[in-house]
């Protein structure tokens, strides 16, 4: 990923440009979500003195026509090869993925959705799956085809090669972080830092599994400092099959922050 933040899917193709700094305690939580007051923003690279707040969304919750654009352009931002090869264009992802959001689909839920809000806006992503995913994509097909918006001929690859790998996934304690992603206006101020802090916080598992492409120094500095270890390196997916290094990474959940 190069734009914004990025991890990816576990086979299998994710980057992310990485956000290191940014202080190494997470705020207190609340029922509301994780808040940051103005002192842990004055540790963010000069961040206004507002409130952020970490928090799970939930399926069915109403959000405003901004915030389903935003998610949508956070998750479409993070990886240059995965998801203009599933949506084609960035305007067909941008049209298309609110609408998975709201239909409940197992991979673009908002269940799966962790995110920072600033005065009310998102600001940041993390979508994440537990245990093994299955996902179609006769949905988005359909989504496509009644609103007439021409989908990439490399849907399907993407879903046989990158999406399937996942599905194999045998462990229901391996908790699958996909995308991590920070309005690029704000990169570099260590939000991408303060929203895995937080998650862990909030959600705990036996083990948390991301990978990022093995040339995001950034990235993987990031990872290693929050206690994740490479296990494995792989080719990374792209629709022309280049050589794309990339490392999938795991983290215990029993790690002290």
């Amino acid at each position: 990923m190069h734009s914004l933040f990025l991890i990816q899917l576990t086979c299998r193709s994710f980057f992310e440009t990485a956000d290191p700094e940014g202080g190494s305690h997470g705020p207190q939580l609340s029922q509301k979500g994780n808040r940051m007051d103005n002192r842990d923003a004055s540790r963010l690279g000069g961040l206004p003195e507002t409130e952020i707040c970490f928090r799970f969304l939930k399926n069915g919750e109403a959000l405003s026509d901004e915030n389903a654009l935003a998610l949508s352009r956070l998750v479409y931002d993070t990886d240059p090869y995965i998801y203009p090869a599933m949506f084609g264009s960035r305007e067909n992802a941008e049209a298309l993925l609110p609408l998975l959001f709201g239909s409940n689909d197992s991979m673009f839920c908002l269940s799966n959705c962790y995110v920072a809000e600033r005065e009310g806006a998102i600001i940041g992503l993390l979508l994440w799956k537990q245990g093994a995913l299955t996902w179609s994509p006769a949905l988005l097909k359909r989504l496509a085809a009644e609103r007439g918006i021409p989908l990439s001929p490399y849907l399907d690859m993407v879903s046989e090669e990158y999406v399937s790998v996942y599905e194999q996934l045998p462990e229901e304690d391996v908790l699958s972080l996909i995308n991590l992603c920070v309005v690029k206006e704000l990169c570099g101020r260590g939000i991408g830092r303060k929203i895995l802090e937080n998650f862990f916080a909030q959600k705990p598992a036996a083990v948390y599994e991301l990978c990022a492409l093995k040339d995001n120094s950034g990235a993987v500095h990031l990872y290693t400092s929050l206690g994740f270890e490479i296990c494995e390196e792989y080719n990374g997916f792209s629709v022309d099959h280049r050589r794309l290094p990339a490392l999938r990474m795991r983290r215990s959940g029993s790690h002290e922050q």
